[in-house]
């Protein structure tokens, strides 16, 4: 009845029809299925060269289903999926287009940049698919470097590029894939913002052209996301970073180096490169506060990707017996305080120092209820519990979105009981010591023995007791060499401890590496990582080390940090929560005095600046436990509220 009711109509003119129930149906007579797939692939491609990558997506979608044959040709729908970071589909449609263009390099370039990015380049170049010949210089050599030769083969390209007959197209193509293949292929974007700079030095008059100058900008900004990205938990859409940046280096006292512009230059870079997840804990002395000096400049910035923030409630060994709501709630609100964090916290882990004292089961269950109640918490998980007390926490019907677990090929404690059970009941392993404390690198291959005094951390002290444990040095020097061996197969610039982070990435149930956030001076390595794939001959070379040459610790996980009087347990510290000391009143009267002095600076908004002060005064009223505040504390609470009221109230 409709196609009757149109057909008088024109092509493209719009009318509105009031129907007898009043509504308005707008009617509009299509054109032939080939101009309108047409009309919509030339909309979809002027979004993807503005950028607009999901939207250029839904176009070439619908191009697709006006008219199926015109799928081998959607080459520009490849760019955009690898731009919104769908790999897989991204290679399947250059896949498919090279069905219709069966000598594109072009095509077969992007197809490996899609699968580099989704299985890692050894795998990516195992799938590789020969094009025929391209004519166009210097598609030739631009294929032998994605295909085998690597940066061996840049020089080939550009000097091919200089000499070709059309220089014009040339160079600024050579430029742009030698570029193309560091950031894509290797996550080594310093290296490859250089050729993305010539390549739109002077830009071919072509589409390409235009997405030679998107990517410069996006790549010089950090707004192509280079790290994968991994859900978590029960939050509807909550991703974080597979590489997480670790904060205990961070800690006062850890490290005499420590020097806070280089943290948060060291956040910064890690930020723009798609590490957007940081590791904190409410023991870390410091940390929090300075995590949040990053948010603060994060926020400032206006950027789209924001920052995940993963923290801990570890409740003092001499507070195990008194775990309860309003404890919980001191502890998360100063951690949100101390972010200065507006919404709930993303990940809170918990911790128990006995399992002998309390009840961990009740206690971890008080998290939960201010998770379900108070909104402070998005996420709840738990750190370093070896699997008999994990499962009471699931029998319990108490929701684990993740374990934060130390794992590494010198400590795989977590593969015995708990790793199965955490795949089975899908809790995520969030992993630190990953790399033994900077063991696992090349700094420590053929290096003899360093004595306990040639240790310069705890940190450094602890991993010696798990190399130890291991086997002893020389088991140690040669898993080493077994690394550099693998490394070096992998590609010139891949290191000992790319490697080490690779397989802990490829072991079940594990969500993120937990990494030290002390400097940016190993970002392009652990990018790097975060993409490699260890072949099944790789992986099954370490097994092999690993079955003929070590034994694991017996015993559960952690449990021998749990011996006090053991080494392990010895190097802890039991006692650095510090919530309702005065310690603990002493960091809130500065909070306050902050507050009140550079609010308006930090919370433009006077909502937000309102919202942080009751985020205050309700940290302050927990103190209020009976008979828990000495006279001396409750005099200096009663002021330090009076003094908030009245600051609202001026506000």
């Amino acid at each position: 009845r409709c196609d009757r009711a149109v057909t008088s109509i024109p092509s493209y003119k719009l009318y509105t029809i009031n129907s007898m129930r009043m509504r308005t149906v707008q009617l509009y007579r299509s054109p032939h299925p080939l101009e309108m797939s047409g009309k919509l692939t030339e909309e979809g491609a002027a979004l993807l060269a503005r950028g607009d990558f999901d939207e250029a997506i839904r176009k070439f979608d619908d191009a697709i289903a006006v008219d199926p044959d015109c799928g081998p040709k959607q080459w520009q729908r490849g760019l955009a999926l690898y731009y919104a970071g769908r790999f897989s589909e991204g290679s399947d449609q250059f896949a498919l287009n090279l069905q219709e263009n069966p000598n594109d390099v072009e095509e077969v370039v992007w197809r490996c940049c899609c699968d580099a990015r989704s299985i890692g380049l050894v795998a990516a170049r195992a799938a590789f698919t020969d094009p025929g010949f391209d004519a166009r210089s210097p598609m030739v050599e631009i294929l032998a470097v994605f295909k085998s030769e690597g940066a061996r083969g840049f020089d080939a390209v550009l000097n091919r590029a200089r000499s070709a007959e059309d220089t014009k197209f040339a160079v600024p193509y050579g430029n742009f894939y030698v570029g193309l293949y560091l950031d894509a292929c290797h996550g080594d974007r310093a290296a490859a913002l250089p050729f993305f700079e010539q390549a739109t030095a002077a830009p071919p008059d072509d589409y390409m052209g235009k997405m030679f100058a998107l990517h410069y900008r996006l790549a010089k900004h950090g707004q192509i996301e280079i790290v994968p990205r991994v859900g978590l938990g029960e939050s509807e859409g909550y991703t974080h970073s597979s590489i997480i940046l670790g904060g205990w280096q961070l800690s006062a006292g850890h490290h005499d180096g420590f020097k806070k512009d280089v943290a948060l230059a060291s956040m910064a870079e890690h930020h723009r490169e798609g590490v957007s997840t940081l590791d904190c804990g409410d023991i870390y002395t410091g940390v929090e506060a300075l995590i949040g000096e990053h948010v603060d400049r994060v926020r400032a910035t206006g950027t789209p990707n924001p920052v995940q923030i993963h923290t801990k409630l570890v409740p003092d060994l001499s507070r195990l017996t008194t775990v309860d709501d309003r404890y919980c709630q001191a502890v998360l609100l100063r951690s949100k305080n101390r972010l200065g964090l507006l919404g709930p916290l993303d990940l809170v882990q918990f911790h128990w120092w006995d399992w002998a004292v309390g009840d961990h089961v009740e206690a971890y269950s008080r998290l939960c209820k201010a998770r379900e109640d108070g909104g402070l918490v998005r996420n709840v998980g738990i750190t370093n519990y070896d699997a008999e007390h994990t499962k009471q926490l699931l029998d319990a019907g108490l929701p684990v979105a993740s374990n934060q677990v130390q794992y590494s090929l010198v400590d795989r404690r977590v593969e015995g009981a708990l790793a199965p059970l955490c795949v089975g009941a899908d809790v995520q392993l969030l992993c630190y010591g990953t790399l033994a404390g900077g063991f696992l690198t090349d700094t420590w291959v053929g290096r003899a023995e360093p004595s306990v005094k040639e240790l310069e951390n705890r940190s450094l002290v602890k991993y010696k007791l798990m190399v130890d444990e291991f086997g002893g040095w020389a088991v140690f020097q040669a898993l080493l060499q077994l690394l550099r061996g693998i490394a070096d197969r992998q590609c010139a610039a891949c290191t000992l401890a790319d490697i080490a982070i690779a397989w802990v990435l490829s072991r079940p149930a594990v969500g993120g590496v937990i990494l030290g956030a002390r400097n940016a001076r190993h970002l392009p390595s652990t990018i790097r990582a975060a993409r490699i794939t260890l072949t099944p001959v790789e992986l099954a070379s370490v097994e092999a080390f690993l079955s003929d040459h070590t034994t694991p610790p017996v015993g559960p996980f952690f449990g021998l940090e749990r011996d006090r009087d053991g080494p392990h347990g010895r190097i802890m510290r039991y006692e650095l929560n510090r919530v309702h000391t005065a310690v603990h009143l002493d960091e809130l009267e500065a909070r306050v005095a902050a507050h009140i002095a550079c609010g308006a600076r930090r919370w433009a908004d006077r909502t937000d600046r309102a919202t942080f002060a009751q985020q205050l005064v309700a940290e302050a009223k927990t103190f209020e436990v009976e008979g828990s505040a000495t006279e001396e504390h409750a005099g200096r609470l009663k002021l330090l509220l009076e003094r908030l009221i009245d600051f609202q109230s001026g506000q």
